[in-house]
């Protein structure tokens, strides 16, 4: 589940454990997808020691580069709460000079904001003003998955967590 304003971190599984990946803003982010793309991502952003181990376990073969990719694009979307490839898009046209002068005039500041609240602001940015037409088509360009993803196994993902998070509720069995 996305946590669009926590600042205490994330954990999301990798070869049968838990890899937790520290709190940094947006800034960071932003510049790790730009050196590495997004499935890294989790490798890039984990501390030093962790980031080290995750490329052991990957040389090893005790994990895939599927393995990893997986894992940094459930990162992504914990972090932000858009699918990682929605999230990868705002962020990387959120430097482009005119995107991020708007940014800059609507007081968003990626070395303060989460990676949540930043893709939140710019999607805010690019949609202020839309039509529903013109919101419509925005928001089925950003959601289009790219070439390859399976959005109906994403999508699957999201309806189960769905039903576990209803399950779990009080007077539910």
């Amino acid at each position: 589940m996305a946590d669009l304003i926590s600042r205490s971190g994330w954990s999301v599984p990798f070869s049968g454990t838990s890899v937790r990946v520290p709190f940094c803003p947006a800034e960071r982010w932003i510049s790790a997808l730009q050196e590495s793309g997004p499935a890294t991502l989790l490798a890039v952003l984990a501390r030093p020691a962790t980031g080290e181990s995750i490329l052991d376990t990957l040389a090893a073969g005790e994990a895939g580069e599927d393995d990893l990719s997986a894992a940094s694009y459930k990162l992504i979307e914990y972090a932000t709460g858009y699918k990682w490839w929605e999230a990868f898009r705002l962020m990387t046209v959120s430097v482009r000079p005119d995107v991020l002068g708007r940014t800059v005039l609507a007081g968003m500041d990626p070395w303060f904001l989460t990676p949540g609240q930043w893709c939140s602001g710019v999607y805010a940015l690019f949609t202020k003003d839309m039509g529903k037409d013109d919101l419509f088509k925005f928001d089925a360009m950003l959601g289009d998955p790219p070439e390859g993803v399976d959005d109906d196994e994403w999508a699957m993902e999201d309806f189960d967590a769905m039903v576990a998070a209803a399950r779990a509720m009080p007077g539910q069995k």
